[in-house]
């Protein structure tokens, strides 16, 4: 074998070596993780046959932690009926939907399956396949539903109860109120007592009250050919996470049912809290500075609130000559829950006076702010006061020679 050939021999012999070495310390990079899911609260309903349209809300969701294009499909049905998906107020037909990472307030969407069965249709079960699909194909979820379709059938314009409401979705925060005011029309020729039902999110509370009046009711009476309101109050609790929740209320008497969809689309709340960290203390709103030297605090920022802050900014008002600086300087974001910590360098200039003074420390994002007033004590560096005891001892020095040089003649 050639010199060169052994050269490069060991050559190849090192690499291999040195790959086997740092083979076990690479590390991988995990990806990140993905998942959705497509629900029905009520998968399985009965109406009666005849009615023209029929609607079934639904729930897709992001369950992972990247941005999911979902497009929407219908991968079984009936023979002769219609379909469609539909979103919004008013509702728009959709075919697919865009859904952030699942720690954003907007990470599930409420949709709305609307079918039109034939109008030679029969008495029976009618199923519908769904499915959810990513935009690479790597994802996919199904959901099974079920109409039944049951009694005689209905002439149109003859049903015996139709609920009716002005505003079928309100919106408010976490631990308010919604009411929403439903009419019930008796449209057969015998008086009834509607008994009075809803589906509510686990957690939630509801009450009925008949019209605008306090008395809180489990049915209600409604003459034929009349119709009566009725205030159906949800109580939500105080910490429900951000979303549109579909709501189903129920007038009921015998075999008459009547049914209307219902939401609650809860926004998120917005609270900031500021603390302070001065040495390790928590709580302390004055700290003590050396001219001309910096001097450290932290500010703990929390956000107690449902929803995300956003674009924070920082900012303060101080004496002249004064620098104070921020690290870091912005902030994205700070999500519910979340505490963040930023340090805060105050100095005064080296020839600030000694006493006390007061700084102003603002921190604001796009939808709350604080305030802060910062008493500094300013304390002159100890080369200063050296100094200046040098100058007495030397004033006393002179003073003393003076005197002694009168005191000789």
């Amino acid at each position: 074998m050639s010199k060169f050939a052994r050269v490069g021999v060991s050559l190849v012999l090192a690499l291999m070596l040195l790959s086997s070495i740092a083979g076990p310390h690479v590390a991988v990079a995990e990806e990140p993780e993905r998942g959705i899911s497509l629900y029905a609260v009520f998968p399985d309903v009965v109406v009666p046959l005849g009615d023209e349209e029929v609607e079934l809300s639904l729930t897709v969701a992001n369950t992972g932690e990247v941005v999911e294009n979902l497009r929407l499909l219908v991968i079984s049905a009936p023979d002769g009926w219609d379909y469609r998906f539909e979103a919004g107020w008013p509702k728009k037909i959709v075919r697919a939907v865009t859904l952030p990472p699942r720690d954003a307030d907007e990470s599930r969407q409420s949709l709305t399956f609307t079918v039109t069965p034939p109008g030679d249709v029969k008495v029976g079960d009618y199923r519908f396949a769904l499915k959810a699909v990513t935009q690479d194909g790597f994802l996919e979820a199904e959901l099974q539903l079920t109409i039944g379709l049951s009694g005689e059938p209905v002439l149109p314009g003859f049903e015996v109860v139709e609920l009716t409401t002005d505003f079928p979705a309100l919106e408010g925060t976490p631990g308010d109120r919604f009411e929403f005011t439903v009419t019930i029309a008796n449209k057969g020729g015998e008086d009834l007592v509607f008994d009075l039902a809803a589906m509510i999110p686990r957690g939630w509370g509801v009450f009925f009250s008949p019209g605008w009046r306090p008395e809180r009711i489990r049915s209600l009476p409604v003459e034929a050919g009349r119709s009566e309101d009725v205030k159906v109050t949800l109580l939500t609790p105080p910490h429900v996470e951000a979303g549109e929740y579909p709501i189903m209320f129920q007038a009921s008497s015998g075999d008459i049912v009547g049914t209307i969809d219902l939401e609650a689309i809860i926004t998120g709340t917005y609270e900031l809290l500021v603390d302070t960290i001065v040495g390790g203390v928590p709580g302390l709103l004055n700290t003590r500075a050396t001219a001309g030297q910096p001097t450290h605090i932290t500010l703990a920022l929390g956000n107690a609130g449902t929803a995300a802050l956003d674009d924070f900014s920082f900012t303060s008002r101080k004496p002249e000559g004064w620098t104070i600086t921020f690290d870091p300087d912005e902030l994205a974001s700070l999500d519910a829950g979340q505490v963040r910590e930023i340090a805060v360098t105050i100095e005064p200039p080296g020839r600030a006076i000694a006493g006390d003074y007061m700084v102003n420390l603002r921190i604001s994002s796009d939808q709350a702010a604080e305030n802060l007033d910062f008493r500094v004590t300013v304390e002159t560096p100890t080369i200063w006061g050296w100094v200046g005891m040098a100058i007495v001892i030397l004033v006393l020095a002179a003073l003393l020679g003076i005197f002694a040089t009168l005191k000789r003649r």
